[in-house]
């Protein structure tokens, strides 16, 4: 596979598992409201990192490991930026709210 045909499957993946799970988590906050819940960011929050880690963790090569983390932790910040339209949600920090 040349470096331009990855490229182009690694955006199409990518961009399909975050509309899928996007949708899984606005569909958890929606039945979490319909359940007399708050949905919680924080729990989102935790989630992603449970499961960032378990992904992590499989990689057996400590080298690439490493470089698909420091990867991730520098596309975080261009993730945020991108991801800002989606407007504000209600944030809990240390037993107060605060609105992001």
């Amino acid at each position: 596979m040349s470096t331009e045909a990855w490229k182009a499957e690694n955006t199409r993946q990518t961009n399909l598992l975050a509309v899928a799970i996007q949708e899984t988590i606005d569909e958890f906050g929606r039945k979490t409201l319909a359940d007399g819940s708050q949905p919680l960011l924080n729990a989102v929050a935790g989630a992603l990192v449970t499961v960032t880690g378990a992904m992590l963790a499989q990689v057996e090569d400590r080298w690439l490991r490493k470089e698909l983390q420091r990867k991730m932790e520098r596309e975080l910040p261009r993730a945020i930026a991108n991801g800002a339209w989606r407007g504000s949600s209600p944030i809990v920090v240390a037993g107060r709210r605060t609105d992001a």
